[in-house]
């Protein structure tokens, strides 16, 4: 086995042993070793931008986390408002990409605002994901403290480069 799949299984063993030590635990998903080809070096988990993912379709997550393998990402994933304030408290991701419709009592809108009313995520840039793609639907985006506005459908292409644009 190749040094690139030994340290990826090592980060797959860390990760599922902190999954089984916390029993608070909240589903995380790291991903880029899965990307990672075997004559590129594994870049330093310190220098990876952390991305978590707030969508309540568990396909529609599993799309954007498949997209985001191709680049050098530590990739977490939220199903709703309640989990995505708790991770997003613990994480400090360098980037939310955000539904804006979610069920449960926090939408993402709420969830913008208030991770935009936590000081220790100021700089943590949001992405809001909505099919509703009417101009008062993006100023309520805006208004609640997004950095930018995706609309679905969207290719992986526009996804990548929104991702970028917003990094």
């Amino acid at each position: 086995m190749s040094g690139t799949a030994n340290k990826c299984n090592e980060l797959a063993i860390e990760r599922t042993a902190d999954m089984h030590s916390n029993s608070n635990h909240v589903p995380t998903t790291a991903v880029g070793c899965h990307a990672w080809n075997p004559g590129r070096p594994i870049p330093d988990a310190r220098a990876m931008k952390k991305i978590l993912i707030v969508e309540d379709q568990a396909d529609i997550r599993d799309l954007i986390r498949m997209t985001l393998e191709m680049g050098d990402f530590e990739v977490h994933e939220a199903p709703d408002g309640v989990a995505a304030l708790q991770m997003a408290d613990k994480l400090s991701p360098d980037l939310m990409l955000l539904d804006v419709m979610m069920p449960g009592g926090i939408d993402g809108l709420e969830v913008c605002r208030r991770i935009r009313a936590n000081p220790r995520l100021k700089r943590t840039r949001i992405l809001m994901l909505s099919a509703r793609d009417q101009a008062s639907d993006r100023r309520a985006g805006k208004e609640a403290g997004a950095d930018d506005y995706l609309t679905k459908p969207f290719s992986p292409r526009a996804l990548l480069l929104a991702v970028t644009k917003a990094l």
